[in-house]
């Protein structure tokens, strides 16, 4: 502290500090500091209560050595952009004296908050700018000290090379100061330390520290701050104002005043997605190069970012223009074939979503992409998204491409089934054009099938083909037989169908010969029964011949009911012949239905045969033997 009359001063005493617990990751670089100063009218209390002589001995003592003003200065440490420390006034009050009263203090009717530092950039792992504030009594002794101090801050500040509007700021302050203090009017700092005056910052309150200016030999001054550290508790403003801080504080004895910190990041403009074309991008292009020649964008990291950010949205705008182009096309029903249009497409979201890859490993330790620009992208990529579901079309070709860069990220080994049927079903489901084999991503597509369909039958289907191709040929096999072919018309893999269906039509022709063989032996064994059958029937068929013409003849009519059983004995006489006919074939150069078939028959003319001689021989049996007849066998 600067001593003023005699060994008597103004000490600062901190009475309350806080700071935010707000997450304040690294891309919260800026300083932004905000100084509130109450109880102007008591610095004359302040002044005289430095002496408590008496008025008269008080008044002497002015003689020797008078009061001219009280200044009060910021001494900021370690400031790059202005070389060093620098320390300038921000109050300077006229003092008089009154023989009644002693000093009085001329105090500025204006309590509004002085921005003193506003987005300035702090050093990497520096969190806040070390800041005092000191009250100075200037006499007529000590005055040639301060304009030495200030013109000293002059020369410092002249010395910058290529000075920021920030210096030369401060630069027309500390003249302001001097001219003031020569004319002894009241000075007020209204000017701040304002590195980027930009809109694009976000600003979110950091700290405070609440301070008493009073006499050295007052040991302390007592201030409740329960209301304010309450409300700071709380947590829900980003601001605080001068208003608050009075209604919270409350203190009345003694001038008090309040540092706010700020801590601000650097916010790119938004943009949305329905508004970006080729000459919004333009527009933005120039703006953001406008910014960063005037110093509003705070480094060139950011501006690399912006730059990243803007080849982002000329990907964008490419997509969004070729998605229109379909729309309208279609709309238009000018094509029914859109094959190119969708290659296209693939190939636009590809670049797309590759892109975004790329920031992602490009920047993925920058707190400022990770933060900030991040968010961006992943706006764009949502609003794109949004484009291709409109239309069943588009939205398999974002399926398409999805499924493609899952297989860039992941081997088909980590897939779950339902996953890879999921995926070969997206990369099938787009109409492409085949004269674009060559096309990088047709190839890419075609690589990627191969691999997954490959895969994928040596994981579901190829167990199973092998089990079926050694199995026997029975019940058990046509169930498995069945089962695969139920499995396979639910997958998506054309690979696997294809050897599947192989496999089964292997099994139907192995299947074939052994039911021909089968039926075969079944005919072998009927064409024993049918001779039998032919025997038994020709029996009684010269049986029956013998014993109707003994009994009838031209002069003899027989009665009605052994007509009718004439009538069934022609009929059972015609299916032997049919059966007899049937047997001469030779059934090893049948196939297996014709086989079946006249196996079939055969068995059929055997019954029909055997059943028609039982129910006639019943109803006749003298005509079935001849014995039964009367006539010797001849």
């Amino acid at each position: 502290m600067v001593s003023a009359v005699g060994q008597s001063s103004i000490k600062t005493v901190k009475k309350y500090s806080f700071v935010s617990d707000f997450n304040f990751t690294g891309e919260w670089q800026y300083l932004s500091t905000d100084f509130y100063l109450f109880n102007q009218k008591r610095f004359g209390k302040l002044i005289n209560d430095l002496h408590p002589q008496s008025k008269r001995r008080y008044i002497r003592k002015i003689q020797e050595e008078k009061i001219e003003y009280l200044m009060i200065t910021a001494n900021i440490k370690d400031l790059k952009y202005f070389g060093g420390d620098l320390s300038y006034p921000i109050y300077s009050f006229q003092t008089t004296v009154d023989k009644e009263e002693g000093y009085r203090v001329n105090v500025s009717e204006n309590d509004e908050v002085i921005h003193l530092i506003d987005n300035l950039l702090l050093s990497p792992g520096i969190a806040n700018i070390d800041a005092s504030i000191e009250g100075k009594i200037i006499t007529d002794r000590t005055k040639d000290k301060v304009i030495r101090a200030v013109a000293d801050q002059l020369i410092n500040l002249s010395e910058i090379p290529n000075p920021s509007g920030a210096a030369l700021s401060v630069i027309r302050e500390l003249g302001k100061f001097m001219k003031n203090s020569s004319s002894q009017n009241v000075y007020k700092f209204n000017s701040t330390i304002r590195l980027y005056e930009s809109r694009d910052f976000n600003k979110q309150f950091y700290s405070l520290d609440l301070y008493v200016f009073l006499p050295s030999d007052k040991k302390s001054a007592y201030i409740d701050t329960q209301k304010l550290a309450d409300y700071l508790a709380l947590g829900h403003d980003s601001e605080i104002s001068r208003e608050q801080l009075e209604e919270l504080i409350g203190f009345k004895s003694y001038p008090y005043f309040a540092v706010v910190n700020y801590k601000s990041k650097y916010d790119s403009e938004d943009i949305i997605g329905d508004e970006i074309t080729v000459t919004s991008i333009q527009k933005r292009r120039q703006s953001i190069n406008q910014k960063y020649e005037q110093g509003n964008i705070p480094n060139k990291s950011t501006y690399l970012q912006e730059m990243k950010f803007l080849e982002f949205l000329e990907k964008f705008a490419e997509l969004k223009s070729q998605v229109n182009t379909y729309r309208l096309n279609k709309k238009n029903e000018l094509t029914s074939d859109y094959s190119r249009t969708m290659l296209l497409l693939s190939e636009q979201y590809t670049d797309l979503l590759k892109t975004f890859q790329s920031r992602e490993t490009e920047f993925k330790t920058d707190a400022n992409y990770l933060n900030s620009f991040r968010e961006k992208y992943e706006n764009i990529l949502n609003k794109a998204g949004l484009y291709f579901d409109m239309d069943n079309q588009l939205k398999a070709t974002k399926d398409l491409v999805g499924s493609l860069l899952l297989l860039d990220a992941e081997s088909p080994s980590r897939l779950s089934y339902e996953e890879r049927e999921q995926v070969l079903g997206r990369l099938y489901g787009v109409d492409l054009p085949d004269y674009e084999s060559d096309n990088s991503l047709m190839k890419q597509l075609q690589a990627k099938l191969a691999e997954l369909e490959a895969f994928h039958f040596r994981k579901e289907f190829q167990d199973k083909i092998e089990q079926l191709n050694r199995a026997e040929i029975d019940n058990a096999s046509l169930l498995m037989k069945d089962a695969l072919k139920e499995e396979i018309k639910l997958s998506n893999c054309q690979y696997c169908k294809k050897q599947v269906a192989e496999c089964l039509q292997d099994f139907d022709v192995r299947y074939e010969n052994a039911q021909q063989l089968d039926a075969l032996k079944e005919n072998k064994a009927i064409l024993s029964k049918v001779q039998d059958v032919i025997y038994e029937a020709l029996k009684k068929e010269h049986s029956f011949d013998q014993w109707y013409t003994y009994h009838y003849n031209e002069t003899v009519v027989p009665p009605p009911h052994i007509e009718l059983l004439k009538e069934r004995y022609k009929e059972l006489q015609t299916k032997r012949q049919i059966m007899e006919e049937f047997a001469k074939l030779d059934f090893y150069e049948l196939d297996l239905d014709t086989i079946k078939e006249y196996n079939q028959n055969l068995k059929d003319l055997c019954l029909a045969i055997v059943e028609g001689y039982d129910s006639l021989c019943g109803k006749l049996p003298e005509a079935c033997s001849i014995r039964a007849t009367g006539i010797d066998e001849q």
